[in-house]
């Protein structure tokens, strides 16, 4: 398959040798010209001198059509046993790159990627013993900028330990983060100076100048999860934090730091693809196995419930049925043994769990089957069970409670994506991991938790935090459910797989097929894709409301929430084409209907490009919009 290969590409390089003395400061500008990154080596206020130097001190700045983005923030590497990679550098090197490229993913938020950039790579040479060098590397796009530390191979530096980052993010003065410390809590607005330790990204901030930007972590590869702190005696700056030392043997490069910016928040979800741009092309010659979906949790690990969860599955347009933690018994037991089925007798006593059989009749009927997997199995048992599971005829695992930080949990996880993708299996990990683009490489690699989903049964708030927040770094499986709503109504929850992306969605999350009782809208869920040609923000604020568009083929899905208040939306059809007549079918709150259990009400209009609805969202409610081609 060539879905990965490049539309068209355009690599200048202009190499120039500088005197140190003539010039301190190099600026890079985005394609546009709207983002300038400005890069220092200056004299250091920070840092005592050295006798008989001159020390001197890495600094970059960003900013969007003339407004600060970020002030100057400083760069270095504090490394173990040695003196830091941070003073008395001197410019040696640099290059100037642009590169105007597109490619196409296996599968997304969006059918093809522009991956146009400018690049600003500077080799840096200590003035003093022992003379180590370092390459920084910048990139301007027009979704925002990246940069990554580079060691390279050189002798007088050939092993080493990176114990912390010096690098910084200082904002104006007044700037406020969406901030989250764990992995399933409640993001909170606060100034960027009292951000604590072990704040997670992707960081979300809104600046006076009425400008957002978001940082978070690209191409996360043997190295340690990275989180931030405020530092206030900086002003409004967050440091970076990783989660271990870093053992490192030249040449050796860090992940990317990424600032995505916009004008608006919803600039920051449809820019996104920024941290897809910062990972490899895919590795992976043959993907015609990886297919998204949406699924369904066998929760009674049984011969005859599997096959009535199949069943539903069929009737109801799901692709995958998925066993949950029990199948193999108890998932903390270190004696339970995933090479076999040996039901948790507090999931089901019965034990009457014949998954071949079980296998056989989802397959017969082209439904997928999926097994839940508890990390403490795979460090145990991950090269016996994968084989195993492609010969049991399963299509993907989800791993549960994987140890995210260090870089040997980096590498133990990114070791199991490739090795599933040798044995044609997805993967859907669950709980901490937060994704930096892996699934760029390794598209096998489908989503992850790493989100306050609906199992904690959310406030309607957190449906319009989340995707100006978590889902600028990529997918999350938040488990959507209807039947057992809980503090949101059915339409809210109803809309929620049109505006979390996640390209294997598990629906009904608490439901059994007997929950179903003919309701009419569950035809929206039996309909929408999990993946798309398009994605559109059409308006939101953070925490408030959300509207948003996605196509796939001539169809468009348009899903509008609100927090815990009502809200009258307008949403403008201008993005489809001019030339077509449209159907447009309405799901929404219908709070009267003493009728329905769902009390949803369902309208259909002919619509073109020049329509705008008007959504009277009721408090904690949703609005979801299925609009295709009227037929001739």
């Amino acid at each position: 398959m060539n879905h990965l290969k490049s539309k068209f590409f355009i690599f200048i390089v202009i190499t120039f040798t500088f005197n140190p003395l003539l010039s301190s400061s190099y600026t890079l500008n985005s394609p546009d010209k709207k983002i300038q990154l400005v890069f220092k080596i200056r004299p250091s206020i920070e840092i005592p001198s050295h006798q008989n130097s001159e020390p001197h001190c890495l600094y970059y700045r960003v900013n969007f059509s003339g407004k600060d983005i970020l002030l100057d923030s400083q760069l270095g590497l504090e490394l173990g046993g040695e003196a830091p990679l941070l003073t008395n550098f001197q410019l040696v090197n640099q290059s100037l790159n642009s590169v105007k490229n597109e490619w196409k993913p296996v599968y997304g938020e969006r059918a093809t990627i522009p991956d146009i950039y400018n690049e600003m790579i500077v080799d840096l040479q200590e003035k003093l013993k022992p003379f180590r060098k370092l390459r920084l590397i910048f990139r301007a796009y027009n979704e925002g900028v990246a940069f990554r530390y580079f060691v390279p191979e050189q002798e007088n530096l050939k092993k080493f330990a990176i114990t912390h980052e010096m690098t910084w993010f200082r904002f104006p003065d007044s700037t406020k983060g969406y901030v989250e410390y764990g992995t399933e809590e409640i993001y909170q607005k606060r100034l960027v100076r009292n951000i604590k330790s072990g704040c997670r990204w992707p960081l979300t901030v809104e600046l006076k100048n009425g400008l957002f930007a978001c940082i978070t972590e690209a191409a996360l590869e043997n190295y340690s999860l990275l989180k931030f702190k405020g530092v206030k005696e900086r002003g409004d700056c967050v440091v970076a934090e990783l989660t271990g030392t870093v053992q490192a043997v030249s040449p050796f490069a860090s992940p990317w730091r990424c600032i995505i910016v916009g004008e608006r928040p919803g600039d920051l979800l449809e820019r996104n693809y920024l941290v897809l741009n910062l990972n490899p092309p895919c590795e992976i010659k043959d993907t015609s196995w990886i297919k998204p979906g949406k699924a369904i949790r066998e929760m009674t690990l049984s011969t005859t419930g599997a096959k009535e969860y199949v069943d539903f599955a069929v009737a109801h347009g799901l692709q995958y049925i998925h066993f949950d933690a029990g199948w193999y018994g108890h998932e903390y037991d270190s004696a339970s043994d995933a090479t076999r089925v040996s039901v948790d007798p507090r999931r089901n006593p019965k034990n009457d769990l014949d998954l071949a059989a079980a296998i056989q009749y989802a397959n017969e009927r082209r439904i997928g089957v999926m097994l839940y997997v508890n990390r403490r199995a795979l460090e145990r048992q991950m090269d016996e069970l994968l084989p195993l599971y492609q010969k049991w005829g399963i299509k993907g695992i989800k791993p549960g409670f994987v140890t995210v930080g260090p870089q040997e949990w980096t590498n133990w996880l990114n070791d199991l994506v490739r090795k599933a993708a040798k044995y044609h299996l997805m993967v859907d990990v669950h709980d901490l991991f937060r994704p930096s683009g892996f699934c760029r490489t390794y598209p096998n690699f489908m989503t992850q938790e790493g989100v306050r989903g609906n199992e904690h049964r959310p406030e309607a708030s957190n449906s319009v935090t989340l995707p100006f927040t978590r889902f600028i770094a990529g997918a999350a499986d938040c488990t959507p459910k209807y039947f057992s709503k809980g503090n949101t109504t059915f339409a809210h929850q109803l809309t929620l797989p049109i505006v979390f992306y996640s390209p294997l969605q598990f629906l009904f999350w608490h439901e059994q097929p007997t929950d179903y009782q003919g309701e009419p809208e569950i035809e929206l869920w039996e309909n929408v894709p999990t993946v798309w040609d398009e994605t559109r923000v059409l308006d939101g604020k953070i925490g408030e409301f959300i509207i948003i568009a996605r196509r796939s083929g001539d169809s468009w899905f348009v899903g509008a929430l609100t927090n815990e208040n009502e809200s009258i939306l307008s949403i403008p059809l201008q993005f489809l084409k001019h030339d077509v007549k449209y159907s447009a079918k309405i799901y929404s709150d219908n709070p009267t209907d003493i009728t329905s259990r769902t009390k949803i009400k369902i309208q259909t209009l002919t619509v073109d490009f020049q329509t705008t609805l008007e959504a009277k969202l009721i408090a904690s409610g949703g609005q979801s919009i299925w609009i295709f081609p009227e037929k001739n």
